[in-house]
């Protein structure tokens, strides 16, 4: 054998029997290979840093609840993603921008997008946690019954397929918050549309879902032909590339609905 072709080896050779796989490993590589197909991370890398540390402290894992069907021209955030960002901090009623972006961070998705959301929204340092996520609501959506329909879907109580119904209260601030920031609505329409939905949640225990917002006797969201039923939205502050992308594919009877009893 010519010397010259045999390769120095800087480490000592081990045959297959003194080679030790951990028993766990394979599960540990089957689970994680599993959630990292349902999750569909935009940066896989990022998101399996953040699975793998929620994994060895005991925290729940950045997995979504149902794989998405995501069109080829989606723009990293989908309805999924945002659903795990709420499960991790929509138990706080104000978060801080530095705590939006490490989660945001860690389940892959770009930072541009995210300083983009923050300057449509113009949040200061720390920010009330549904209105952050109303914004977001902007980039799933081309309607702002769209915006809304996704804002009661991520911040729901309710089990998948039910009404997703969202407190009243907190509603009518993300309307107010959107109508002062990204659309262009007078006081009358806010005015009329929320004593509205008033109305229906004095009926449904202080809570509203989306159905109440398509049900037919349902006024506008937005006066003239911005409203979705007569044409498309403007808006004061572009969140041109974002819209019109559905990353769920989750429906319900309750978005044909009107009322729904509290009983």
């Amino acid at each position: 054998m010519d010397p010259t072709n045999l390769v120095q080896l800087d480490e000592p050779f081990y045959t297959a029997e003194q080679i030790v796989v951990p028993p766990e490993l394979p599960e540990i590589l089957k689970q994680f290979t599993k959630a990292a197909i349902k999750t569909q991370p935009p940066d896989l890398l990022e998101w399996a840093s953040s699975y793998f540390r929620a994994r060895a402290t005991g925290q729940r894992l950045p997995i979504k609840d149902r794989l998405e069907l995501i069109p080829d021209d989606y723009d990293d955030l989908t309805l999924g993603l945002l659903k795990i960002l709420h499960r991790e901090l929509g138990h706080k009623n104000v978060v801080s921008l530095a705590e939006i972006q490490e989660h945001w961070t860690g389940l892959g998705l770009g930072p541009d997008k995210f300083t983009e959301l923050v300057d449509v929204g113009n949040f200061p340092a720390t920010v009330e946690w549904h209105r952050f996520v109303v914004i977001a609501c902007g980039k799933l959506g081309e309607q702002i019954e769209d915006i809304f329909k996704n804002f009661c879907l991520v911040l729901t109580n309710e089990p998948d397929g039910s009404n997703a119904l969202v407190p009243f209260s907190q509603f009518q601030d993300a309307y107010s918050f959107v109508a002062q920031t990204i659309e262009e609505i007078d006081d009358a329409t806010q005015d009329h549309f929320l004593a509205y939905m008033n109305s229906v949640a004095e009926k449904q225990g202080g809570m509203v879902h989306p159905g109440n917002i398509t049900y037919r006797d349902a006024p506008p969201m937005v006066a003239g032909p911005q409203s979705s039923r007569q044409g498309k939205r403007s808006t004061k502050r572009s969140m041109k590339g974002s819209v019109g992308r559905y990353g769920d594919t989750e429906t319900s009877d309750s978005f044909t609905q009107g009322t729904t009893s509290s009983d």
